[in-house]
């Protein structure tokens, strides 16, 4: 069943700041990239996670990563049938649509910007550019997206919470992976995480809004 709720203009106003909040980060973050502002901060982190690399913990790093690259496709492509065959059509659109462009967007900053990925000790391959990191940008969407929907068709707060915790601990750790492997800087992952959070809300934020002038138009009439 799903459950609606009114929207309310606190939490519009709310949703628009975060997201003017997180657009301004990135382009500061994406500046600094550019200009080499945080070449040797990233150097310095990633040195000091290769320095715990070990076999065991490699094996682990590339079962995280797969999950934040096209299993997330895949997933959000079983998700979206199932919400459908639950008579859910919009939020199946939605889910889809925030996804699949949100992949899209990443490509296309990255072909923008054209930053060069890592290229000392790097224990795995990844084509294209290297900023904002696509993993860590999909997986912020899907699995944000995971606990999103949990709350808005269950309204149960208890699911909801292991949803956002299982989110947050995942995605962190998917963000962690790429460094780990060598694949990504420090600012990659943490540019993808805004990028991925900023895409979200916008779409959320389009949706909430349309439903409020909606609700308000209604009562006037």
């Amino acid at each position: 069943m799903l459950y609606h709720r009114k929207v309310s203009r606190k939490a519009i106003s709310f949703g628009i700041l975060l997201n003017f909040l997180s657009l301004v980060i990135f382009l500061g973050l994406s500046f600094g990239v550019l200009n080499g502002g945080f070449a040797d901060l990233d150097e310095a982190i990633l040195a000091i996670i290769y320095s715990f690399r070990n076999p065991m913990t490699t094996e682990i790093m590339y079962l995280v990563s797969f999950l934040g690259g096209e299993f997330t496709l895949l997933s959000a492509a079983f998700i979206v049938i199932l919400l459908a065959f639950k008579k859910h059509k919009k939020e199946a659109a939605l889910f889809s649509f925030i996804v699949i462009f949100g992949y899209i967007l990443n490509n296309v900053i990255k072909y923008l910007l054209k930053v060069p990925r890592p290229d000392i000790d790097t224990l795995s391959t990844a084509g294209s550019y290297s900023f904002p990191s696509g993993h860590a940008m999909s997986s912020l969407i899907f699995y944000g997206l995971l606990a999103y929907f949990t709350y808005h068709l269950t309204r149960r707060r208890g699911l909801t919470a292991l949803a956002v915790i299982f989110s947050i601990i995942i995605v962190l750790l998917i963000g962690f992976s790429r460094l780990y492997l060598g694949v990504h800087y420090p600012s990659d992952v943490l540019a993808g995480f805004i990028a991925g959070f900023w895409w979200l809300t916008t779409v959320v934020l389009i949706d909430k809004t349309w439903k409020f002038y909606r609700e308000l138009k209604a009562r006037r009439g």
